[in-house]
């Protein structure tokens, strides 16, 4: 069990040398190897299988929500005529999909709480228990009109309330992750830093979007200061890496995209706390720096594609959705010019690319599920089973 831990906290195995992937848990790197002998070990519970990245799935559907309900609302994207009931079907469904995942989640941390620790101790796995607090947000920033007028008083977005109760966890998880990339020794950033590490920050990013819409201005700021501050030291980390051990497992690749969603959002937030309709130099360059960084990421698209299919292709939704929205408020600032074309068909092209990736994930993961092999086994969790007898 011992050794097992220590996979998890990156420390080598006694008697060997660590490949790329041993820093990680062993089924991220062999997402697919057990599924080949399901007749040489004993299947695993279901609960024991579900990982805490299963919370990447309610971003990607909360995103979409966010997304078209822009795309249905935003004066500058008048001319699709988006129905109503698109924006409504896929707020319906991230809401019954983030109550699915919440709960099964929690029977897991009733049932198996040191399964849950281990995640906890992972420094990929860690980050996506923190994703659903913002896939909450999300889903309250994509709430269509007919909803939120029903709720709240017509006009009105989001609640206060709403935006403190889940922005209070968030940050509370946020500052302990914090803490130990700063104070920790094995915990340090510079020994655990992987794409995956923006998932935590992003969260910020988020909150800082809600306080903007209910009218709260210097909570908005906060949050985006600690988002960006993080986000700075992430990004360095990540293109200084001082070890070939800090590469993703080649089935956690799709995550090299979450590059680009943090100055997507950034540019999103700063420009609802300046107010409807303004979209400033500073938000220019934040949604710039976007779209470099996705043209960066394309110049090697290869890495990044691969036809296994582990929960990290939901990688591919949220960060291309991030940045359609964030061009879909730069396009709602500009005059009717080419800009403000330019800026619609950069928008449009993010839509539709996320849009395509989330249809091909919601297949692909429909029919894995159906056939048992969407959670496969994992290494370090067996041996809680083992220990169970």
């Amino acid at each position: 069990m011992k050794r097992e831990v220590d996979n998890f906290k990156g420390t080598a195995p006694e008697g060997g040398e660590r490949n790329d992937g041993d820093r990680y848990i062993p089924a991220d790197k062999d997402l697919e190897s057990n599924q080949g002998h399901p007749k040489e070990q004993k299947k695993m519970p279901f609960l024991l299988r579900f990982k805490s990245t299963a919370f990447g799935i309610n971003l990607g559907v909360g995103s979409q929500a966010l997304l078209w309900q822009q795309l249905a609302s935003s004066p500058a994207m008048g001319f699709l005529h988006i129905p109503s009931g698109i924006p409504l079907a896929f707020w319906c469904a991230g809401v019954l999909l983030l109550f699915v995942v919440a709960v099964t989640y929690l029977l897991k941390l009733v049932v198996w709480p040191k399964a849950v620790r281990l995640e906890f101790l992972h420094p990929i796995r860690t980050n996506f228990l923190i994703a659903p607090w913002w896939a909450a947000l999300l889903l309250c920033l994509g709430a269509p009109g007919e909803i939120t007028d029903r709720i709240y008083r017509p006009g009105m977005t989001i609640h206060w309330g709403v935006a403190l109760a889940f922005s209070i966890p968030l940050l509370a998880l946020e500052l302990f992750m914090y803490s130990h990339w700063i104070y920790g020794y094995e915990e340090r950033l510079g020994a655990t830093a992987t794409p995956a590490s923006q998932v935590a920050l992003l969260g910020n990013l988020i909150s800082a979007i809600a306080f903007a819409r209910v009218g709260w201005q210097d909570p908005a700021l906060f949050m985006l200061s600690i988002g960006l501050l993080h986000w700075l030291v992430v990004f360095t980390t990540l293109y200084m890496r001082p070890s070939e051990t800090q590469q993703l497992p080649r089935a956690l690749t799709p995550l090299y995209l979450l590059l680009m969603a943090p100055p997507a959002v950034a540019a999103t937030a700063w420009s609802s706390i300046q107010g409807p309709g303004r979209f400033d130099s500073l938000s220019k360059v934040f949604a710039f720096a976007a779209l470099g960084l996705f043209l960066v990421l394309a110049a090697r698209a290869r890495i990044m594609f691969h036809w296994t299919f582990p929960l990290s292709w939901w990688g591919f939704v949220f960060p291309q959705a991030a940045v359609a929205v964030s061009f879909i408020y730069y396009a709602d600032a500009l005059p009717d010019t080419w800009q403000r074309w330019v800026a619609r068909a950069i928008a449009l092209f993010f839509s539709v690319t996320s849009l395509v990736a989330f249809v091909v994930d919601s297949c692909v993961s429909l029919w894995k599920l159906c056939k048992g092999s969407l959670f496969p086994e994992d290494e370090v969790t067996k041996s809680l089973l083992e220990e169970n007898g």
